[in-house]
């Protein structure tokens, strides 16, 4: 019996990487191309998108022969003897690996979340590894095949040498280049859009989590770094100066790797494996701390702010309670502390929906005595979440869309079964998919239900104002909210009366919004971003999971460059075939019913999957 994709794998087998499972062989997975001899030429037009960093930002930053040898060592230390030759004579030149080194350290500078220090950053002293890893993910990165093929071989090299590098030595939790090259591994191997390396993401972050925890780095410092006085000479500023960012370091990889867990576990709906609650390190430091080019320039700024910089602020796990309290604390980073408390509420969310999962399992006589608990818990945790949505949607710039997405993403669950979706879909077989089904006709007659798509129209909403095209975490928000659309109306027994009221999910909240939550009135609609919504008001009805999951690709698509339309990143590529696919699936379902009801076809979920096309006919459509 053919196994049927699970419909939240996001991964897929890239058909025309020719040595994917087999990255020890280098010269056969990308290497030997004419891109690698013309630097930044033509076919890495990506490079020129980013006003690359001023020297300022990145000192001692050029990456000499000599850094490119030991670059090449360290790849050739992972190949087979025979490929040796090839991988040699064509490996990459230093200025072609600068600029991609380059062209991240960019996009890293440019992120909320940066927590690689660039003003100390000097190449010469970094590990290999690292140094290594932030080519990888500016290849990583491109908008271009050969590109990232180069940056995926290279995360493999980085990732087995520092697999072997940890089992080696244990004392490794104090090599901060080390763990931050780990880090980044794992992002650029989760995002790949590469099945096999999204599993050894996966299975790899445990170990990571694990060194950090023994080793006391999620855990408040007894300890702070000595401040600057106007007194002290430049050697003793230059210490302090680096003891600081060193310090401030381990605790933004920290956030970083909440958030990275977080994002996995929404991803990919597994367990989060680490609780907020256990990262009692306080929130980070101010962006203009941070940023600070020398030693001169962050004491002026640390005494600018004077004893705040000094206080024991708020920390990790007490900014969800607190954060109406991080508005007024100039000595953090308001926008990474804003971040960090939007994804630590998914271990609220995650929990907070296995045990409502359980109490619905167990049986009646067994539940009642949970009812009064329960019923507590449902109230008090979206509740906090309104709240926390609430007190964002006035801080303006402080909370970008980008953030606006993920917490409506967040929302979403409190409201949705995702695993439910997996089982309609034919993930573990007909007879679990005819339960599955009754259980989701259930729920979509219920206030939940509409409360879903509700926050999946605010998902939508919140992705056509992202600035960028959307990528890795973002792109997934937003498959999601096109899943949740197509179980809504694949589920849903009641249609709408022709004349009835729009109800725009994507738009402000309002009391027509209330009254479809409440009573089920008015016709719930999203609007048409393919057609510029705001000025031509036209709607597309949820009714039609066809048209929604068209503008959802549509949506996805927007704002890449117009050469890449054809070929986009390889995730972005994988969620527009599964929209596409569903897409046609519920069409099927829907329209070419022969008795008119929803029920014959749904009695084979297995049809989904007949129903969606080959990789063939989806790549000739592509090409059309």
């Amino acid at each position: 019996m053919r196994m049927v994709q699970d419909i939240l794998d996001f991964g897929t087998a890239w058909i025309d990487f020719t040595a994917l499972d087999a990255f020890n062989q280098l010269a056969a997975s990308g290497i030997k191309t004419q891109i690698f001899f013309e630097g930044r030429g033509a076919g890495n037009s990506a490079l020129s998108r980013y006003c690359l960093l001023p020297d300022a930002q990145l000192p001692h930053r050029h990456l000499d022969h000599t850094l490119r040898d030991k670059i090449l060592a360290l790849v050739l230390s992972t190949c087979n003897r025979e490929a040796f030759d090839d991988v040699a004579s064509s490996f990459p030149s230093p200025e072609l690996l600068n600029s991609l080194m380059e062209y991240y350290l960019t996009i890293h500078f440019a992120q909320v979340d940066s927590w690689l220090h660039l003003p100390t950053f000097e190449i010469g002293k970094q590990g290999v590894e690292l140094i290594l890893m932030i080519i990888s993910a500016g290849a990583a990165a491109c908008l271009t095949t050969e590109m990232r093929r180069l940056g995926l071989a290279l995360q493999e090299v980085v990732r087995q040498a520092l697999v072997q590098k940890f089992e080696e030595n244990n004392g490794l939790p104090e090599d901060l280049a080390s763990l931050q090259a780990f880090v980044l591994q794992l992002q650029v191997g989760l995002w790949s859009g590469d099945k096999r390396k999204i599993q050894i993401a996966e299975s790899s972050v445990q170990p990571l989590i694990t060194m950090l925890r023994r080793s006391g780095r999620f855990r408040r410092s007894t300890s702070f770094p000595s401040p600057p006085t106007l007194d002290d000479s430049h050697k003793i500023l230059e210490f302090k100066w680096r003891q600081w960012a060193h310090t401030e370091s381990y605790k933004r990889l920290a956030c970083r790797l909440l958030i990275y867990d977080a994002e996995s576990s929404i991803a990919l709906q597994v367990p989060p494996l680490l609780s907020p609650t256990e990262i009692t390190l306080e929130l980070p430091c101010s962006r203009e701390l941070w940023c600070a080019n020398n030693a001169q320039e962050w004491r002026s700024l640390y005494l600018r702010q004077g004893n705040s910089v000094q206080d024991r602020g708020l920390s990790v796990s007490q900014c969800i309670s607190s954060v109406s309290q991080l508005r007024h604390q100039p000595n953090l980073d308001i926008a990474y502390s804003t971040t960090v408390v939007v994804y630590s509420s998914w271990a609220l969310v995650w929990n907070h929906a296995q045990l409502n999962s359980l109490i619905r399992s167990q049986p009646q006589h067994q539940a009642l005595s949970e009812v009064s608990m329960s019923s507590s818990r449902d109230r008090g945790l979206p509740r906090l979440l309104e709240q926390l949505r609430i007190t964002f949607a006035d801080w303006n710039e402080l909370f970008p869309p980008e953030m606006s997405l993920v917490l409506e993403r967040t929302l979403l669950d409190l409201y949705i079964s995702f695993e439910q979706i997996r089982l309609f879909a034919g993930r573990e077989g007909e007879e679990k998919a005819r339960r599955a089904w009754s259980v989701l006709r259930q729920w979509a007659s219920s206030s939940c239900a509409r409360k879903a798509v509700w926050h999946a129209g605010q998902v939508l909403r919140a992705a056509s104002r992202c600035r960028e095209y959307l990528r890795e975490f973002q792109a997934i928000c937003l498959y999601h909210a096109g899943i949740s659309f197509w179980t809504y109306a694949l589920a849903s027994t009641s249609a709408s009366p022709k004349d009835s009221e729009p109800v725009w999910l994507d738009g402000n909240q309002c009391p027509a919004v209330e009254k479809f939550i409440a009573l089920n009135h008015g016709s719930p609609v999203i609007s048409d971003y393919t057609r510029e919504p705001m000025s031509n008001n036209v709607a597309v009805h949820i009714s039609n999971p066809k048209a929604v999951m068209d503008m959802c690709i549509q949506l996805l698509r927007k704002n890449f460059p117009e050469e890449t339309n054809r070929t986009g990143l390889p995730l972005v590529e994988n969620l527009s075939r599964l929209m596409y696919d569903l897409g046609n699936a519920a069409q099927m379902l829907l329209y070419k019913n022969p008795t008119g009801s929803k029920e014959p076809h749904i009695r084979e979920p297995s049809k989904l999957r007949t129903w969606m096309k080959s990789e063939a006919e989806w790549s000739a459509d592509r090409k059309a």
